[in-house]
């Protein structure tokens, strides 16, 4: 790996990186309109800034936290253990926490690659031995940045596939975090070693416990770590559309469970569970590209397993809690 090499990796990681911190701002713009053609489909002199403002917020306050811990840990709950891990992996690097928003904000973790890969840049000019700081990078990107950003990317492929400005203000963000994805996996890929093997959070087996109703199984739907993948409001509220089922209001557990009353008052389980399946499919297919998404895809088995077993059990007029 050469200098230039390390050196446009700092930089495309420091770009992405405040693309996700700050969304597109008037100082990003410039920077984007200078990368090189069909990197990104850099915005032309007519996009919107309030628009995609908008549109950050929209994705990444209301409708999906690009924070690991909102994907890894136990509870879903954002901080914790996940983003101490986080931490603690910043401080051994020699960097401290962001000034602006929690270490593990995608944003923070991409800033966190593009200093070490800056780091690396400044070894080889200078002639040092960049070994440590490869093992820094290997350690950020498999016990970080490639234990969710697939599921992350995955999510977000749900919102607009359409350009920035008339055609759809979040398009940057959705091609972002695909292009972010590439980077890490290319940069992996040259770091070299084995990736090792990790695992989630124990599955927790609702359907084994008869006290769970509708609410403990639309809870473990929206845990990421237990349901293999995130399951936004948007996805549930097409899912709603395509059953032609009524929507309730709330966070998304409450809008799932909602959704399976309202399935289990017109005999619709199977339709819900079919539906949800499919969305399902389409995560096991978007975690392919990664090498690390093993675990993930494990899980989506297994909660595809579990809907399956809910179907039948509703098909065979057992209940929806006793399959």
């Amino acid at each position: 790996m050469n200098t230039g090499l390390a050196l446009a990796r700092s930089r495309g990681y420091a770009l992405l990186g405040d693309l996700y911190s700050h969304g597109l701002t008037e100082r990003s713009l410039a920077a984007w309109r200078q990368a090189p053609a069909g990197v990104l489909a850099a915005p032309d002199a007519s996009v919107d800034l309030e628009a995609t403002a908008e549109a950050h917020t929209s994705l990444f306050l209301i409708e999906l936290p690009p924070l690991e811990s909102a994907f890894c840990a136990p509870d879903g709950l954002l901080g914790g253990e996940v983003t101490d891990a986080v931490r603690r992996a910043r401080a051994h690097a020699g960097l401290g926490d962001p000034l602006d928003e929690e270490p593990d904000h995608l944003g923070a973790e991409l800033s966190w690659l593009a200093f070490l890969t800056g780091a690396e840049a400044d070894a080889r000019r200078d002639a040092v031995d960049a070994t440590r700081i490869l093992e820094l990078q290997r350690e950020a990107l498999d016990q970080h940045l490639l234990r969710w950003i697939p599921q992350l990317v995955t999510a977000l492929s749900g919102f607009s596939e359409g350009g920035i400005g008339d055609e759809g203000a979040d398009a940057m963000y959705v091609r972002g975090a695909r292009l972010a994805q590439d980077l890490i996996l290319d940069h992996r890929l040259a770091v070299g070693g084995t990736t090792p093997v990790w695992s989630l959070p124990a599955t927790v087996a609702v359907l084994e416990d008869p006290r769970t109703g509708l609410r403990g199984i639309a809870e473990h739907l929206c845990l990421p770590c237990q349901a293999g993948g995130y399951l936004t409001r948007t996805a549930i509220t097409r899912l709603s559309r395509s059953l032609d089922l009524p929507m309730t209001f709330g966070a998304r557990p409450d809008l799932l469970e909602g959704l399976f009353c309202a399935a289990a008052q017109y005999d619709r389980i199977p339709d819900l569970c079919t539906a949800l399946d499919t969305v399902l499919g389409t995560w096991d297919a978007g975690y392919a590209a990664s090498p690390a998404s093993g675990p993930w895809c494990d899980r989506v088995a297994t909660t595809r397993g579990m809907l399956d077993r809910l179907a039948r059990a509703s098909r065979s007029g057992g209940g929806a809690t006793r399959p």
